[in-house]
């Protein structure tokens, strides 16, 4: 069993994270339900990691994705993940893990592997050995 589980904001940014960040990840649909999911698997697994791979909604004001997936983060003393964009992706209006992964799956693997929340807050924890990732927790 995984130490750790990523709650992702939408299906589809979820279930990309599974396949190609080879964690266990469930969709909370919404950034409205982040933390009644995060709390939820507090809850129940109150020992797991709980990473929040939140959306970066940079064209709306306030930032929503941002700010739901970094209040559950804090909430569950868990850790909140985004993606990075480069400028020609912003403007294409790339927003999460999963419009990342449809212009190239690889970088999921990428950017999760040098995460420094992977690095530094849940140092301790490690992927089972037959994972494809190399992830310090």
């Amino acid at each position: 069993m995984s130490p750790v589980v990523v709650i992702a904001e939408g299906y589809a940014t979820a279930a990309r994270l599974a396949e190609h960040g080879k964690v266990p990840t469930l969709a909370a649909y919404d950034s409205g339900n982040l933390l009644s999911v995060a709390t939820s698997i507090r809850e129940r697994w109150p020992d797991k990691a709980i990473v929040i791979a939140g959306d970066d909604d940079h064209r709306i004001e306030n930032n929503p994705g941002r700010d739901k997936a970094r209040a559950a983060a804090e909430a569950v003393a868990g850790v909140a993940i985004f993606p990075n964009f480069t400028a020609e992706q912003r403007a294409q209006g790339f927003t999460d893990f999963n419009d990342l992964g449809t212009q190239n799956p690889e970088l999921i693997s990428q950017q999760l592997t040098s995460t420094k929340a992977f690095e530094t807050r849940l140092i301790g924890l490690s992927l089972a050995a037959d994972k494809d990732l190399a992830i310090s927790y």
